[in-house]
C-alpha cells in the first residue's frame, strides 16, 4: 500500500510538473496587441496595430475603424 501511495504521489507530481511547464510555454510565445481595423476586403482583415505594423488575416463582422485586440504567437523567432 506505501508504494502505492509512493507511486500515484509520483504520478500527480508528473502531471503537475508538466503542466507547469506546458503552461509558461504557452505564456512565452503568446502575447496580445491592441489594434485597428484599416480595411475590410471580402473576408482579409488588415489590421493595424501602435507600433504601425499591419497584420492582415480572414474573419467577418468587422468595420474599419473597430478596435480589436490581436492574439499573436511568436513561432519561437525574435
Amino acid at each position: 500500500m506505501k508504494n502505492m501511495n509512493k507511486f500515484v504521489t509520483f504520478i500527480i507530481a508528473l502531471v503537475a510538473f508538466c503542466a507547469v511547464f506546458a503552461f509558461s510555454a504557452y505564456v512565452e510565445t503568446h502575447y496580445t496587441r491592441e489594434c485597428t481595423v484599416i480595411n475590410v476586403s471580402n473576408e482579409v482583415i488588415t489590421l493595424k496595430d501602435e507600433c504601425g505594423y499591419l497584420w492582415e488575416y480572414e474573419g467577418t463582422g468587422y468595420k474599419i475603424g473597430d478596435k480589436v485586440i490581436a492574439k499573436m504567437y511568436t513561432n519561437h523567432t525574435d
